[in-house]
């Protein structure tokens, strides 16, 4: 198949106070696919069915940040935000939806340099052409690859909930190389974390027996696993090492590398 894609996108904010504040943003994304279909006496691919989607969503979100900021991340205070979103029916081929989801942060500080960090994520979206949420990735379920929800159930569905708990501790404030220029790493730290989420269209089981009767996660998908971070430059790097777990084994280890801010 062929798909051409265009949108425009736009946001505005009306902040309350210091901490409070509303967001408003608004997408139009227009879509065409062509579905090609080969011709066996020609040996050419001739083009098919032609469809045209276009989506015009409104989305009015709040959020409530007193989160404070160390070398990788949010360290202490909290963040939450509630958002939903309708789509605007202008033609035939208009898409139908709405989503709503909240996005709640927590962190403390045990003592100093050390961080304890909770992020809770739910999110739903209905209509006749629902959004399918997917986990997997160093973003949520860090056992889990972007692409592993094509095999695995329960990593993508138009429902969706994510728990991930984080230690943060530093290793050293600054590591400096001499050769072959003088450079180096800053904020060095470790992290141990698990995460727990899972994705559905219907119903969800989250525990459940196993044929041998011993008690674990039936349809909720889990890992542990541990991390280095350091910052190059202004580039904050992450790397994870996670270990996939329903509560009754745990498999192989997985590596992912990203760029970015913890959560």
């Amino acid at each position: 198949f062929q798909e051409q894609n265009t949108g425009v996108y736009g946001s505005a904010s009306y902040p309350l106070d210091t901490f409070r504040r509303f967001d408003f943003e608004l997408q139009y994304l227009n879509s065409k696919r062509t579905n090609y279909q080969f011709s066996g006496n020609q040996y050419l691919f001739l083009p098919g069915d032609r469809t045209v989607k276009q989506l015009l969503q409104p989305s009015l979100s709040y959020t409530h940040d007193t989160a404070l900021h160390g070398f990788h991340g949010p360290v202490a205070g909290s963040r939450w935000k509630v958002s939903v979103s309708r789509s605007v029916n202008t033609s035939a081929s208009s898409v139908d939806r709405f989503n709503t989801a909240l996005d709640y942060r927590k962190y403390w500080l045990p003592w100093p340099g050390n961080s304890f960090a909770v992020h809770l994520g739910v999110a739903l979206s209905d209509g006749d052409d629902p959004r399918g949420f997917v986990l997997g990735g160093p973003w949520t379920l860090r056992g889990y690859r972007y692409y592993d929800f094509e095999t695995v159930d329960n990593l993508a569905g138009t429902k969706m909930a994510l728990l991930s708990m984080e230690y943060r501790v530093p290793l050293m404030d600054y590591l400096i190389f001499a050769w072959p220029s003088r450079w180096g790493l800053k904020g060095i730290g470790a992290t141990g974390y698990l995460d727990f989420g899972t994705a559905w269209n219907h119903n969800v089981r989250f525990f459940n027996e196993d044929d041998g009767g011993h008690w674990g996660m039936d349809q909720l998908r889990g890992n542990l696993g541990v991390g280095l971070r350091a910052n190059i430059m202004f580039l904050p790097m992450r790397f994870d090492w996670a270990w996939k777990t329903d509560l009754r084994r745990i498999e192989d280890v997985l590596f992912q590398f990203s760029i970015g801010p913890e959560f």
